[in-house]
Protein backbone atom coordinates (compact mmCIF):
# COMPACT_ATOMS: atom_id res chain seq x y z
CA UNK A 1 0.00 0.00 0.00
CA UNK A 2 1.28 3.22 -1.23
CA UNK A 3 1.30 6.54 1.03
CA UNK A 4 1.89 9.85 -0.14
CA UNK A 5 4.23 11.66 1.69
CA UNK A 6 4.04 13.45 4.56
CA UNK A 7 5.35 17.16 4.86
CA UNK A 8 6.22 17.45 8.86
CA UNK A 9 8.09 20.31 10.77
CA UNK A 10 10.85 18.94 12.08
CA UNK A 11 9.15 19.52 15.62
CA UNK A 12 6.49 17.14 14.61
CA UNK A 13 8.93 14.72 13.55
CA UNK A 14 10.78 14.76 16.91
CA UNK A 15 7.26 14.34 18.72
CA UNK A 16 5.97 11.56 16.59
CA UNK A 17 9.46 9.95 17.67
CA UNK A 18 9.29 10.74 20.95
CA UNK A 19 5.45 9.10 21.29
CA UNK A 20 6.95 6.34 19.88
CA UNK A 21 9.58 5.67 22.03
CA UNK A 22 7.66 6.36 24.82
CA UNK A 23 4.90 4.05 23.96
CA UNK A 24 7.30 1.83 23.10
CA UNK A 25 9.18 1.63 26.39
CA UNK A 26 6.64 2.69 28.79
CA UNK A 27 4.30 -0.50 27.38
CA UNK A 28 7.01 -3.37 26.96
CA UNK A 29 10.14 -2.41 28.67
CA UNK A 30 13.75 -1.91 27.22
CA UNK A 31 12.51 -5.21 23.97
CA UNK A 32 10.18 -3.08 22.73
CA UNK A 33 10.06 -2.74 18.90
CA UNK A 34 9.45 -6.65 18.43
CA UNK A 35 6.50 -6.56 21.00
CA UNK A 36 5.43 -3.03 19.53
CA UNK A 37 5.22 -4.78 15.98
CA UNK A 38 3.03 -7.40 17.40
CA UNK A 39 0.19 -4.88 18.86
CA UNK A 40 0.84 -2.42 15.99
CA UNK A 41 -0.50 -5.28 13.77
CA UNK A 42 -3.02 -6.53 16.23
CA UNK A 43 -4.72 -3.07 16.03
CA UNK A 44 -4.49 -1.77 12.77
CA UNK A 45 -4.27 -4.94 10.99
CA UNK A 46 -1.49 -3.40 8.98
CA UNK A 47 2.54 -5.10 9.53
CA UNK A 48 5.23 -2.89 10.85
CA UNK A 49 8.86 -4.50 10.79
CA UNK A 50 10.53 -4.29 13.16
CA UNK A 51 13.48 -2.80 11.31
CA UNK A 52 10.99 0.10 10.29
CA UNK A 53 10.41 0.47 13.88
CA UNK A 54 14.20 0.39 14.63
CA UNK A 55 14.24 3.46 11.91
CA UNK A 56 11.49 5.28 13.12
CA UNK A 57 12.44 5.22 16.73
CA UNK A 58 16.14 6.49 15.77
CA UNK A 59 14.68 9.14 13.40
CA UNK A 60 16.31 7.81 10.28
CA UNK A 61 12.89 7.73 8.81
CA UNK A 62 9.61 9.46 9.39
CA UNK A 63 6.95 7.76 11.86
CA UNK A 64 3.99 6.84 9.32
CA UNK A 65 1.17 8.82 10.25
CA UNK A 66 -0.99 5.56 10.84
CA UNK A 67 1.92 4.49 13.16
CA UNK A 68 1.67 7.92 15.35
CA UNK A 69 -2.12 7.54 15.01
CA UNK A 70 -2.30 4.15 16.43
CA UNK A 71 0.02 4.50 19.42
CA UNK A 72 -2.76 5.65 21.61
CA UNK A 73 -5.05 2.33 20.95
CA UNK A 74 -1.43 0.60 21.41
CA UNK A 75 -1.06 2.42 24.72
CA UNK A 76 -4.79 1.47 25.81
CA UNK A 77 -4.71 -1.97 25.15
CA UNK A 78 -1.28 -2.58 26.79
CA UNK A 79 -2.62 -0.55 29.66
CA UNK A 80 -5.57 -2.73 29.90
CA UNK A 81 -3.53 -6.01 29.74
CA UNK A 82 -0.78 -4.42 32.46
CA UNK A 83 -3.64 -3.26 34.44
CA UNK A 84 -5.30 -7.35 34.52
CA UNK A 85 -1.60 -8.59 35.39
CA UNK A 86 -1.21 -6.27 37.82
CA UNK A 87 -4.22 -7.15 40.04
CA UNK A 88 -3.21 -11.22 39.54
CA UNK A 89 0.21 -10.34 40.85
CA UNK A 90 -1.72 -8.97 44.13
CA UNK A 91 -3.58 -11.50 44.58
CA UNK A 92 -0.49 -13.71 43.93
CA UNK A 93 0.81 -11.78 46.75
CA UNK A 94 -1.79 -12.30 49.49
CA UNK A 95 -2.31 -10.13 52.33
CA UNK A 96 0.55 -7.31 52.83
CA UNK A 97 2.50 -8.38 55.93
CA UNK A 98 2.58 -5.88 58.64
CA UNK A 99 5.97 -3.60 58.46
CA UNK A 100 7.84 -1.98 60.90
CA UNK A 101 7.93 1.75 60.77
CA UNK A 102 11.92 1.36 59.52
CA UNK A 103 10.42 -1.38 56.84
CA UNK A 104 7.74 1.04 55.34
CA UNK A 105 10.39 3.85 54.95
CA UNK A 106 12.44 1.66 53.12
CA UNK A 107 9.39 0.56 50.89
CA UNK A 108 8.81 4.18 50.59
CA UNK A 109 12.11 5.72 49.60
CA UNK A 110 12.18 2.95 47.18
CA UNK A 111 9.13 3.56 45.51
CA UNK A 112 9.61 6.83 44.96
Amino acid sequence: MSETRERLTPEEHLDRQRRLWQTGELAYGTLWQAQLSRDLEAVTGRHAATASINSWSVGRKPVPRWVSDALPHVARKVAMELAGRAMMLHDLAGPRPELTPEQQAKMDAAIS
